[in-house]
């Protein structure tokens, strides 16, 4: 990534701290095959809006919302009368799709990977099937978790349940009837016109110079590995005290190429 096609390491800092998530989410939907990644503020925001929002979040905010409003807030009883054919389509539509997600993981394709996952979420055939809808909504914190782990948390918590593992096989029985959910919260916020333009002037954007004083950690004692067709041979450290992400910043007087040891 261009330091001058991004804004300045300070303003970023910051702003990943207040949009980390939605930021990441940017930054990997939107990665070219090869080049670099460059930030632009109406892209972002539409991101936002058209794609978190009115997709993953809206698909978990409205099964949620619907389960506490009509089933007392449990997971109904979906399987007795259950369509065996209905929900073979759908089973087989989503393991389909699971399969491809595996596939681009392993191979470190990224961004397909989360196309993948975002593609679940859009499951038209969901909508009339309440229980096996909050079962997706439990297998799409698993698929996402790898992108987006405060997000993950968050859909686990609102469904009660403790975080999953990334199953083979996609069952749609891991949350049984009877089981209870926690009142709903939306998952992203709509980022209008004017809260962009004060982003946009606070932490800058394409114009914005700076980077050559900002320092990272880097895990340089990695086996090389090439992605996307690049080979990298060190990784930045960071953190996870789960649902947040944060960089390591070093120590203020560390040198730059000085290696820094850490407790625990």
């Amino acid at each position: 990534m261009k330091p001058a096609s991004f804004p300045s390491p300070e303003a970023l800092a910051c702003l990943a701290t207040m949009l980390l998530v939605r930021v990441l989410y940017y930054l990997l939907s939107s990665r070219p095959e090869s080049g670099d990644t460059r930030f632009d503020w109406t892209s972002f925001m539409y991101k936002n809006n058209s794609e978190l929002l009115a997709n993953l979040g809206n698909f978990v905010n409205r099964l949620t919302k619907f389960t506490i409003k009509h089933f007392d807030g449990r997971v109904p009883d979906y399987r007795s009368g259950n369509n065996d054919e209905s929900f073979a389509s759908l089973s087989k539509d989503v393991n389909e799709l699971l399969a491809k997600y595996l596939d681009n993981m392993e191979g470190v394709r990224l961004r397909a990977g989360l196309d993948v996952a975002m593609a679940i979420s859009a499951c038209d055939r969901v909508a009339s099937v309440v229980g096996y809808g909050l079962n997706l909504v439990y297998l799409l914190s698993a698929l996402f978790y790898p992108f987006m782990p405060a997000i993950s948390a968050d859909i686990a918590c609102q469904l009660n349940a403790p975080l999953r593992a990334i199953p083979e096989r996609w069952t749609g029985e891991d949350l049984l009837p009877g089981h209870s959910i926690r009142e709903p919260k939306h998952l992203f916020r709509k980022i209008d016109e004017k809260k962009m333009e004060e982003w946009r002037g606070r932490f800058g954007g394409a114009d914005t110079q700076g980077g050559e004083k900002k320092t990272f950690v880097v895990v340089a004692n990695l086996k090389p590995v090439t992605m996307r067709g690049v080979k990298s041979a060190a990784m930045l450290l960071a953190e996870i005290d789960d649902p947040t992400i944060e960089l390591f910043d070093p120590p203020r007087d560390a040198e730059v190429g000085e290696k820094l040891n850490f407790e625990g």
